[in-house]
């Protein structure tokens, strides 16, 4: 389910037709052959060019859903795609995991007070500590398999993205929405992001779980009225 107050994170449909025309449509295995870069060129240069001049991206969840696997991969995906990138701070406290990394198209430059432009929260703490400290007019994706709650804010985008129950593999959960960050904004190429993730996921789980959350985001680009409310289904109100 989506929230949406702007179009300023998310791509917009004919964005969404222009990569499927230019890259060609992800099939959604590990394995699948890389697609030719050169076509996805003018793709990437408009991503690049709608974005803001550096964003920064808080991922947070508990200790075990790996949480620095998953900023780890989105870094080195993007510096090997050319964007300046570079993780600003990584902590865990009281079962915690917060990790803050910075991506850009033109050199890093410090600041004194960083507030996130985007928020990827894989549990219900983390949503209930940090959902106030995302910058307004920007994107926050939630686990709502875990956030059974209305969200709070009124100011930003708002995913509430559906996951596995965390049983078996927590890490699965923030793979998904990882998959859904990437899929909403496109940001890295997806088939680059799959052969990354195959080097730490030799049975390759992770890496079908973040297939999982992007074709999620397409899907709720390719229907958009019919996920701009949230469902009191998924939620406890």
């Amino acid at each position: 389910m989506v929230t949406r107050r702007s179009a300023c994170w998310i791509r917009s449909v004919d964005m969404i037709v222009a990569v499927y025309e230019l890259a060609g449509e992800v099939k959604g295995v590990c394995d699948e052959p890389a697609q030719d870069h050169t076509s996805r060129a003018p793709f990437c240069a408009t991503i690049k060019a709608r974005m803001a001049m550096e964003a920064y991206i808080l991922f947070a969840g508990d200790s075990n859903q790996g949480i620095l696997y998953v900023c780890h991969a989105l870094l080195e995906t993007a510096m090997e795609e050319g964007w300046y990138a570079e993780m600003l701070s990584a902590q865990t406290r009281d079962e915690l995991t917060q990790c803050l990394i910075a991506m850009s198209n033109i050199p890093l430059s410090p600041r004194p007070h960083i507030q996130p432009d985007v928020g990827v929260l894989a549990n219900r703490f983390a949503a209930d500590q940090l959902e106030n400290s995302i910058k307004p007019g920007g994107l926050l994706i939630m686990n709502a398999t875990q956030v059974r709650r209305p969200p709070r804010r009124h100011d930003i985008d708002i995913i509430m993205a559906p996951t596995e129950p965390e049983a078996e593999d927590p890490v699965r959960v923030s793979m998904t929405l990882l998959g859904t960050l990437i899929g909403l904004t496109g940001w890295v190429d997806p088939n680059h992001m799959a052969r990354v993730l195959k080097k730490i996921d030799r049975d390759e789980t992770w890496c079908k779980a973040f297939w999982r959350g992007h074709t999620y985001a397409i899907g709720l680009m390719r229907h958009p009225a019919e996920t701009i409310h949230l469902s009191s289904e998924v939620m406890d109100v």
